[in-house]
Order: structure tokens, then sequence, then C-alpha cells
């Protein structure tokens, strides 16, 4: 499978192979023309101290001065080499370190220079081109070795890049080059405790250079905070800062800040909008949090992916397009990822065949016998195979995309359905197997795993590492256990061996198949996030899953069920790396489970009403300190999202934190709350909004948003903005002849203070009690609103409750701005700014939209100020229109 955010490894963009030939060609071209010439060593040294400062181009001064009178001056030739690739100028340092070795084919720095450019600028193949020329003239030297070590290493060569950084480790074991060479590719093999070993041996300076790498070691090896501090590294330092930011995004994700790490894949496309890792990450957290349409749209970025990309080509038909009409016609699927993705999305076959689709699948052979009883039964090819004939091919993992899955439309088990079948001789066979091991007639049979694949790259997050963990499971009593992991390592076998109530079976599973006979002779399953979660699932058996604190997108957050498998039940960390609490709440619930199959009450011991509460952290807080539940917004799940003013269907549009204000554009920055607040945007009339207040109550505004610290954020809204707004009233209201008027979403009142010493009878009223608690009596010709329709998380409602103030002839003048040309995913603009209230964000089209739905029209005299009315608006004693009156716009 997958991992939930796969971590960008370090890599360089590579300089012209043509233009490094041309210039080595050059160098050796100028090398014919003369000897090899020395002196002037003072000069020579006083370069050598320069480049060693860091002044490389006063260290080039220095050896081209040198070169001027002596032009085959071996020193200055390599030396200036040097300083050319410190200042990045590869060709240059190719022409001169070239001549330098036409002149002397033993000069060792000569190579090593040489080669140390062609690694800088990525030319990887010319670097082991030389390396091997360089061991022609030094056979065996440690150096070179390691150097041809990371040429291969650079040219994703992994395995004999590690055989030469190995040998050279083992020569020099205190050589901290060699280590920080052999822990980049330690880190692109995924050995990663190996490479966090090799790292804690180099010196920090050296870790730097490659904060990245670096980064994903301790990442991968069970510490994100510390992971965090790399990648942060790498975008201060500017050392492959879109890397930088993906990685973060990564470790945000696992210690459960998945707000954050949206936003850090956001900047890491604003620097490079072109790798395809950023694209494939961002559908991660997308499918993470239910947004199914969006996210399996992005997820198709994978296709790009560096091993898709080295995937073989299909030239005999065409790739479908999930619209072309193959009734009667063949699909061939390529098979995807591990066996796990292959049961779970094997599900949508049948819809392919109720649509007229002869598929044929590619499958690994463990697994087809399992997945032979799919029905309708597909035709399979073996893994690396295709049909003789067929009419279009796709990726199994693409049909959620073309077959348009959502949250409600997920195709597979139903209540007590399965979508797959264990074999009813094999299941047999397993029964009495079961009945011949249990030591006891009633004892629970559960089978359990706690492991995945250990080469999977997010194998450290996902399984559990210490076999101790599970010890207080296997001591419920009323239970045998049975392992259903093909592999155990030998000291967990020796482990297990210790418990009476655990029976292995590794020897026995020799398929997929005879795994799913024996789960479906087993009472119940309990594993981490592995294929055999899948197995159970799709034979619709109980299972518990054990899932990280971050889990693989297919888990969605922050629920116990699964849309995809109605059977399992889900237990989640409730911190990074904290499994003691899941463990103890499976065990409480396990114990209840025992009881309610013997007949007895469930346990009412102090440690199992402890555990049934362990799915919260050690003294977590139920809601943020001061700040209500509801702004804890979880993620958009199975809810359908219709839009708050026509009803339309929403898209994703982003998420900020509860932080952001519109003081940013101003480079006014609040430290982050850290809750995340999620947008959306109505694909029909552009309404951008979020659903995080809708619970909330007028108390809660006033606690959280308007409180003592809003004129942080809004620094005009107490005398600027009404001081303004005045001016504008009392012009309207006199031109429509008004003789009493309503500020609407007052505030404290002040601008209906400044109309009345202006003669305009105005009052005040505000929903939130802060203009007075009174509400006004009687209708008013025109009731003004300034700045409450981004506020309000229920326009309809505030609009109707505004409209039982306007006299028949009335007219609303309000301010909002409207965002009719704002793009898609710009949820950085700086309007939309929860911290402010912020929380509706308006279109021209919405507008129309929502008066509309009281039968009032509205007319723009600005982005930003609009008036609205039942009937046709008629101002006196002026003859300048609406539109071009000039309104205080926010």
């Amino acid at each position: 499978m997958q991992t939930e955010a796969g971590e960008r490894i370090e890599t360089h963009d590579p300089s012209s192979r043509e233009a490094l030939e041309q210039a080595a060609r050059q160098g050796m071209d100028d090398a014919r023309e003369g000897r090899a010439q020395y002196g002037q060593t003072k000069r020579i040294k006083r370069g050598l101290a320069l480049l060693a400062s860091g002044d490389a181009r006063g260290a080039r001064r220095e050896f081209e001065a040198v070169l001027r009178t002596q032009p085959h001056h071996i020193d200055a030739l390599i030396d200036l080499g040097a300083a050319d690739t410190q200042v990045c100028d590869y060709t240059q340092a190719c022409r001169v370190l070239s001549h330098a070795l036409g002149l002397r084919r033993q000069a060792r720095p000569g190579w090593t220079n040489l080669i140390q450019a062609y690694l800088r600028c990525s030319a990887f193949g010319l670097a082991e081109d030389a390396v091997a020329r360089a061991l022609e003239v030094f056979p065996d030297d440690t150096g070179l070795i390691s150097a041809r070590g990371d040429a291969l290493k650079g040219q994703r060569r992994f395995e004999q890049a590690l055989e030469c950084l190995d040998l050279a480790v083992a020569r020099e074991p205190e050589n901290p080059l060699h280590r920080a060479r052999r822990a980049d590719c330690l880190v692109n093999l995924n050995r990663c405790r190996e490479a966090r070993a090799d790292y804690e041996r180099v010196p920090q300076a050296m870790r730097l250079a490659a904060p990245v790498n670096v980064g994903v070691a301790w990442l991968r090896t069970g510490d994100p905070e510390t992971a965090l501090t790399y990648f942060e590294m790498a975008i201060a330092s500017g050392i492959r800062p879109a890397q930088g930011w993906s990685n973060k995004s990564t470790a945000l994700l696992q210690t459960g800040h998945w707000a954050q790490a949206f936003q850090a894949l956001r900047n890491a496309i604003e620097i490079d909008q072109r790798d395809p890792d950023y694209f494939f990450n961002m559908a991660i957290i997308l499918l993470l949090v239910g947004e199914y349409a969006q996210g399996f749209e992005l997820y198709e970025w994978r296709l790009r992916r560096g091993e898709y990309s080295k995937a073989r080509a299909i030239t005999q038909a065409p790739r479908w397009d999930g619209r072309a009409d193959l009734a009667g016609k063949t699909l061939f699927i390529r098979r995807e990822q591990g066996a796990g993705d292959m049961v779970q999305f094997i599900r949508y076959l049948p819809l392919l065949a109720a649509r007229g689709i002869h598929p044929v699948l590619e499958s690994f052979d463990m697994l087809r016998p399992l997945l032979q009883s799919l029905e309708p039964a597909p035709q399979f090819v073996r893994a690396g195979e295709m049909p003789a004939r067929f009419d279009a091919w796709i990726e199994l993992m693409s049909l959620p995309h073309f077959l348009g899955t959502t949250l409600q439309s997920i195709p597979g088990p139903r209540g007590a359905d399965a979508y797959l079948r264990s074999d009813a001789v094999r299941r047999a066979d397993w029964q009495a197997r079961l009945r011949a091991v249990a030591h006891a007639d009633d004892a629970l049979q559960v089978g359990f795993a706690w492991q995945g694949n250990p080469d999977h790259t997010n194998d450290f997050n996902r399984s559990i590492q210490n076999l101790d963990t599970l010890a207080s499971l296997f001591g419920v009593a009323g239970v045998h256990w049975h392992c259903l992991q093909a592999r155990i390592a030998e000291p967990d076998r020796a482990r297990l061996a210790t418990e009476s109530t655990v029976s292995l079976w590794d020897g026995a599973l020799s398929d997929y198949a005879e795994t799913a006979a024996l789960i479906d002779a087993l009472d119940l399953v309990i594993s981490v996030d592995t294929s055999v979660v899948h197995v159970a699932g799709a034979l619709a058996r109980p299972v518990w899953v054990l899932l990280a604190h971050a889990p693989d997108w297919r888990w969605l957050l922050e629920r116990e069920d699964s849309p995809w498998y109605p059977a399992a039940r889900l237990f989640r960390q409730p911190a990074y790396g904290a499994w003691a609490p899941v463990i103890a709440q499976v065990r409480a619930s396990l114990l209840a489970r025992v009881a309610q199959a013997r007949g007895a009450p469930p346990p009412a011991d102090a440690e199992a009403a402890r555990a049934a509460g362990a799915d919260k952290a050690d003294g977590a807080p139920d809601s943020e300190a001061g700040r209500p539940s509801p702004a804890r917004q979880r993620a958009p799940e199975a809810a359908v999202h219709a839009c708050k003013v026509c009803g339309g269907a929403t898209r994703l549009y982003g998420v900020v934190d509860f932080n952001k204000s519109c003081e940013e554009r101003n480079g006014i920055w609040l430290p982050l709350a850290g809750v995340p607040i999620w947008y959306r945007r109505c694909e029909q009339c552009r309404l951008i909004f979020t659903e995080a207040f809708d619970d909330w109550t007028p108390q809660d505004f006033i606690v959280n948003i308007y409180n003592d610290g809003y004129a942080q954020v809004d620094p005009d809204y107490r005398i600027r903005r009404p001081r303004a707004n005045a001016g504008m009233v009392e012009d309207m209201a006199r031109k429509l002849g008004c003789a009493r008027v309503l500020d609407y979403g007052a505030g404290d009142g002040a601008m209906a203070r400044l109309l009345r010493t202006h003669g305009i009878a105005c009052e005040a009223w505000d929903p939130f009690g802060r203009a007075g608690s009174e509400r006004p009596a009687g209708r008013y010709g025109l009731v003004t609103c300034f700045e409450v329709f981004e506020h309000t998380p229920k326009p309809l409602a505030t609009l109707r409750d505004l409209a039982r103030y306007v006299a028949a002839d009335g007219v609303v003048l309000f301010s909002t701005l409207t965002v009719d040309e704002l793009p898609d995913h710009a949820v950085q603009f700086w309007y939309i700014a929860p911290r402010n209230g912020h929380v509706t964000i308006h279109t021209r089209a919405s507008l129309c939209a929502l008066f509309a739905r009281i039968g009032w029209q509205v007319r723009h005299l600005s982005d930003g100020v609009h008036m609205a009315s039942a009937r046709p608006i008629r101002l006196v004693n002026d003859s300048q229109t609406p539109e071009q009156a000039h309104f205080h716009q926010p």
C-alpha cells in the first residue's frame, strides 16, 4: 500500500551532459598545447586561503592571475576547478580540471575535484566514468570507491552503490564522508534505522548538507519532531525547499496536524508545480478527510511518479478514460501496489461487468485463488503478463475515480454480505485444526497480526514494533490466539512460544486463499493495517483494526467504522506512537466480547472501565482552551455539503488555521492556533464558506472571535469605518427620504451615534447584543447592514431576520466583499479569515441567489457595496444613479 503522504528523498537537477562533455574535451585540447607548469607558491597559497574562508570568487581571481602568465600551471588549474565548483560554474570547472589531468594524469586532487564537480551538478553518469578512469591510475583507492558509490546512488542504482559504500566504511570506519554517503543510500533503500545510525556518527554540519534525507531517516524511525527540525532547515536554507515543505507535510500528518500538512503541501506546489509527488500527497490528504471526488482526481498524479514511469508501456490499446463505451469489449486491468490494495479494489470489477465489460485482471499468484471467488469471476493473467487481445486498459486503483466514487457510493459488502468467499473445503479443515488446538471448548478464536511488510515505507508508523505491547491481550481468559502473519521474525517466534494460548500457522499459510479460510473459521480478527484486514473485511468477518495516529487514507479520520468494510471496528492512537491506550481499549472490548459469548455480564472492574475510555490521551482536554469544541473542526467526511445559498454541489476549497486574519496582508501574523478550518466552494454560485461554526452560539462568537483581541485583527472597526459609513448612510437616507434608519449588525452602535448627531434618526441592533439587547420595533425605510453577511454561518436565516425590519418600499444598503474572480484553491486570500469571523465569502452571483430566496433583487454598486429591495429603488432630489455614487469600500 501507499504511504499516507510519501516522503520525498533528496534529488538534484541535472546539468547539460553535452555542455560538460564539450568542456572536458576543450580542457584536454588545451593540455596538448603545453607542458605542466609550477611555481608562484605564494599566490596559490593566498588563493587557497580565500577558498578555505568561503571567498571562492576571490580565490578564482588569484588562480586566474597565475594562469594568465602560466596557462598550464597544474595547481592553479586544479584549485580553480574547486573554486568554480563552489560558485556552481560546473562547465568551467570541467574544462580546467580536464586540462590539468591532460597535463598530468597522476594528479590525484584533480580527479577528486572533477568527480566532485560532476556530482555537484548531478552529472552522475559522467562522475561514474571519471571514477573509473581515476581507478585505472589509483586502483583500489578507498576515496574513489566511495565516490563511485555516490555516483551510482545519484543514478538510483542503490544496491550497487551500497556495495561500494559498505566497502569504503569497512576500510575507513571513522571517515564521516563515507558514512554520510552510505546513510543517504540507505534512506533511499528504506533502511532508515541503519541510515540513522550512520547519520548519528557524522558531524551536524555534514547532516545539514542533506537535511531532507536526514529528516526522512528520523521520520521513518519514529521521531517526527526531530524530522520536522531538519525539514525546516531545508526550507530555511534553500536546500531543496520544495522537498522540505513536502516532507514537513508528511511529518505534520503523522503527528495529526493534517490541516497544517495540507498547507505545507500547497507551499511545496507553489515552488514546484511539476513534481507529481506533491500532487499525489495532496490527494492522500483529501482522501483521508473524505473528499473523494477531488482526492481520486489528484490520485491520478501517482502515475507520473518514478515507480510508475518505469512500468512497461502498453501500446496495443488505448488507456480507458472512463467515458468510452466498452460494452462487449475487453478491459485489461493492471495490478497496483500491495495485496491489500488488490483485495480492496477488486470490488469494482462487478460494476464493470454490469456495464457489459469483460475485465481481465493482472494478479499475483498468491492472490489469484482468493480473488477468483469474486462474482462474476473475472479472467486473470499472471503478474507481468497481458492478455493476448484487449480493447482498452486501466490501472486497478484508477477505477474509483473513473467510476465516480464518493463516500456514499462505495461498492462492496453490505451488512453481513461479503464480496469474496473462502474455499469451503479449506475452511472446514481450519475449523478442525482450531478445535484441536483450542485450550477450551468455548474459547473465543481470535486471529492477530502486529506487523506489516517491513519494506513498506510507512511500516514503522503503522506496525507495532515491540510484541510485548500485546502482552495484556494474551492474558485475557477465554481467548485462543492465532497468528495470521506469514513471516515471523525469530525473536518474535521465541516470544510467542512462551504464550500457551497462541498458535502459529505461518508454515501453513501458503497463499491468500489459505489465509482467508483460516480467517473465516475465526470469531474475530485483531490486526494493524495490513492485507489481513482487507481479507477479513472482504469476507465480511468481524475485524478490529489498530490504527496509527495518522492512518492510511482509506481509514479516514475520527470515526470507529469504515465505509469500505462495514464489519470493521477502528481503534485509533490518540497521539503519535501511542499504542498503549489502543491496546487498553481493545482489551476492555475483548473482555466484554468474551463475557457476551459466555452469557455473563460485561466486566465492571476499574481497569476495564479506564480502558473503555482510553481513546483519549492522558490529560487531553475535551476542547481547545477557551474555545468551544465546534472549532475543533473534524475532517469533512460522509455528509453531503450542499451550498448554504443555492443548494448546489460544493467542493473542498482549502484549509487555514483558525488564527488566520485579514491583517496578514499587512504583515501581522498571529501564532497558529492549531485548529484547522476547512472552506468549501459552490460549483454553481461560487460561494465560499466553512461549516466549522455552524453550531456556534452568539456567546461562542463573543468569547472566541469578537473579544478583546478583535481590534488586533480589525483595527478600523471601532472608529474609521463607522465614520466613513456614517457619511455614506446620511447621504443615502436623504436621497431616499427616509425618516428612520436601522443599522443591523451595528457592533457597539458607533455609526448610529454619529448619525444621530447629524439629525438622522438611526437605531442600532446587533445579533450579538453589543448595541443593545432590545430588538427594534417596526419597519424602516433604510436598513444598513455593514459587514454582516461574511460573518454569518447561516446567511438565509440572517437575511430573513433582517428583512422583517424593512418597509414594503424600503432598501437594504449593505457591504460585503465579493470575490467572483478568485481562482480555485486561493484559500490564502486575505479576506478568507476565520479569526475575523469571515465564515461566508460571497460572489455577486451568490448574493443575487440569496436575496432571490425572499423575492428581492440586488444592485451591485461596487465589489464591496450593494443595495437590495423588493421594489425598484428611487432616489429623490438627485440625478445621480446608484451605480455612479461613491461608497466607502471595506
